[in-house]
């Protein structure tokens, strides 16, 4: 019986483990300058509008009106009539990072939808392409918040282009969305170095950053491609009820024990 319960506990420990070094990741990730971090202008240079985003006046500048830290990219449309081709928006290639493409790459970002445009559009989405195609969708129902999107492209998709699809299925002229702290790892799974001067937040008290936290939903999207492969939330799920199991029995074991004593 004391060898069971041990094996059990000892279980328990090595799956808590996991989990949590699963979350803990997450958080270094944020502790680190993302590659597009937006802090300044010097690299907007690198995306460009491009589709059906040119007939629609799109256009996107740095702006403090909306960001996760220092200032974001907000992206602007004036469209005067209903875009029958969806395929517009803004791209970023692969030849800015000094990258062949973007095979093996994993990208991170922080979205703002605004409520303007979520009522004129139902989606939008992160893309790679060319030559094959990788999306994670943009949820619009939710809006005036920010969230968290990832991408991973497939290492054989040799993808030249990341971009950001925004049809414009009615008229609209008004800000689409803000975006902020664009994280681009490599094929061996390296961050690439910021690109923009990022400015570390000041910190004055603890007071006072408290209350200049932004509030970020984390959302792990399903990650679609053509194998149609999900993201590590059904892992971590997996491992939490089964660690919650495992408590479980463990107690209900030594309770059994103590009655016979």
């Amino acid at each position: 019986m004391k060898k069971l319960l041990a094996l059990l506990l000892t279980l328990s420990t090595v799956l808590s483990i996991s989990v949590f070094g699963i979350s803990a990741f997450a958080d270094e990730e944020e502790t680190r300058p993302p590659t597009y971090s937006f802090d300044t202008a010097l690299r907007t240079t690198d995306f460009a509008v491009f589709g059906s985003g040119i007939d629609a006046n799109m256009s996107f500048s740095t702006s403090k009106s909306k960001k996760v830290s220092g200032t974001s990219l907000e992206i602007k449309a004036n469209c005067t009539e209903e875009m029958v081709d969806d395929f517009g928006g803004i791209h970023l290639p692969a030849s800015a990072l000094g990258l062949e493409s973007f095979a093996g790459c994993k990208i991170h970002l922080s979205y703002f939808i605004t409520s303007e445009y979520a009522a004129a559009s139902s989606f939008a989405q992160v893309f790679a392409t060319e030559p094959e195609w990788d999306q994670s969708d943009i949820n619009t129902t939710i809006s005036d918040r920010w969230r968290k999107l990832i991408l991973e492209i497939p290492a054989d998709h040799p993808n030249t282009y990341l971009g950001i699809k925004i049809p414009m299925p009615v008229a609209f002229s008004g800000t689409v969305m803000y975006v902020d702290n664009i994280y681009i790892y490599d094929a061996n799974g390296e961050l690439i170095e910021n690109l923009d001067s990022y400015i570390e937040p000041e910190v004055t008290t603890r007071a006072t950053t408290k209350e200049k936290q932004t509030e970020i939903t984390v959302v792990t999207q399903e990650i679609v491609t053509e194998s149609g492969s999900s993201g590590n939330i059904v892992i971590i799920i997996v491992a939490v009820i089964a660690v919650a199991a495992i408590a479980f029995v463990v107690i209900m074991l030594i309770r059994r024990k103590n009655k016979f004593y």
